[in-house]
């Protein structure tokens, strides 16, 4: 996309609104004598010839039958995303030092359109990857004992230039794109990457007492029983650290970190519950990348093995705490008559009341901290799903 650079004059700021003396007058700036030039404003513009964006499904699976136990499959599936959307400022400081050559000595923190502040850009210039590999297993009568299982184990990878329009994983350090001009430097695992995953559920209906010579009574109180758990696991999902010690509106991720392990092990913080220190940070560079034109390290212009495109610091190269979650579901049915049946039901959400880890992304700027940080059960500021005490249902269920 091009987009046109028009009054460039002296920059006057970044900011929407320039500092406002503090007057009790109802005009406020406007009181009084003289003139008051009006700020600049900020500017959302879209391209005007943005493409659709659309996707592109591959799918094969092969199916063989397993000596009347069950079938198992293999299951290909990819996916190829094309224009998804997204959003970018093309505006920021510095920008016109960068890619307009204004001589940052007499014109320092230039952007390239003064007209605005900000401007943040619609388009349409991101891509998606995503390939797993599913095996699966399904039994309807497993052993002639009324026990049905589906069973899925998934192998993927997901890569994107932009995991979500706005970014708005907790994560994520800037708007959009970090350089809007060049999105392949974004390229890298996507937000919600998890290589591997494991569901199981189940139906269990006993059938021992079919074959028995138990009483109508024994049948009446052991019988009727239907037992369901459902299993599910998954490897952590991807997330990014990043070095602010340089950042004046946005973040790289981080470059010189010898030492630096790419998953952790999770060790609670003494006196703070529920938290724990999960990724030590090495000490921090003394020479922390800063573009050698703007003085800040937002501007991707690096070529030297000191910068943040280096290929073993990308984008999302770090991985979260594994996740698993186990609910259950038990039910006893009741034959009152030939037309009248009852059913009683308990449902066990998160039996085992167990609490996952998940990283705080607020934790992941190497200039501020020593450790990344994970939490359980997900509490402010950290991205997960915010609850996941123990749920239990009970129901009284009358058929007729």
């Amino acid at each position: 996309a091009v987009v046109s650079v028009i009054n460039r004059s002296v920059n006057k700021g970044a900011g929407d609104v320039d500092t406002l003396p503090i007057t009790t007058d109802n005009a406020g700036p406007l009181s009084g004598t003289g003139s008051k030039a009006l700020p600049r404003v900020s500017l959302r513009a879209v391209d005007q010839n943005i493409p659709v964006s659309y996707a592109s499904q591959y799918n094969l699976a092969v199916q063989h039958e397993i000596a009347r136990a069950g079938v198992l499959s293999l299951e290909y599936s990819a996916s190829r995303g094309i224009h998804q959307y997204t959003i970018s400022n093309i505006n920021r400081q510095y920008y016109g030092n960068i890619f307009e050559g204004d001589d940052p000595n007499n014109s320092p923190g230039n952007a390239l359109n003064y007209q605005y502040s900000n401007i943040n850009y619609r388009a349409a210039n991101g891509d998606s990857y995503y390939q797993s590999l599913n095996v699966r297993f399904e039994a309807n009568n497993f052993a002639n004992q009324g026990l049905q299982i589906v069973s899925n184990y998934t192998y993927s990878h997901s890569m994107d230039t932009l995991s979500s329009t706005f970014s708005q994983s907790g994560n994520n350090f800037n708007l959009g794109n970090l350089d809007p001009f060049n999105v392949s430097y974004d390229r890298g695992n996507s937000d919600y990457d998890a290589r591997h995953r494991i569901a199981l559920g189940a139906v269990y209906v006993p059938k021992f007492l079919e074959l028995s010579q138990a009483s109508p009574t024994v049948r009446t109180l052991a019988g009727g029983w239907t037992f369901a758990p459902i299993f599910s696991a998954n490897s952590g999902t991807a997330f990014n650290i990043y070095d602010c010690t340089n950042g004046f509106y946005t973040c790289p991720r981080i470059v010189n970190a010898p030492g630096l392990k790419f998953r952790g092990n999770a060790r609670q913080v003494a006196g703070v519950a529920n938290t724990y220190n999960f990724i030590d940070l090495p000490t921090a560079s003394a020479n922390p990348y800063v573009d050698p034109i703007a003085g800040v390290s937002d501007m991707p212009t690096c070529n030297g093995s000191n910068c943040f495109l280096n290929p073993g610091l990308g984008r999302n190269q770090w991985y979260g705490p594994a996740f698993w979650n186990l609910d259950f579901g038990t039910y006893k049915n009741f034959r009152i008559s030939e037309k009248f049946h009852m059913q009683f039901r308990g449902e066990f959400y998160n039996i085992f009341n167990h609490h996952n880890l998940y990283v705080n992304g607020g934790t992941a700027d190497f200039s501020q901290v020593t450790s990344i940080q994970a939490a359980k059960g997900a509490p402010g500021g950290t991205s997960g799903p915010g609850d996941e005490r123990r749920n239990v249902q009970l129901a009284l269920r009358f058929e007729f």
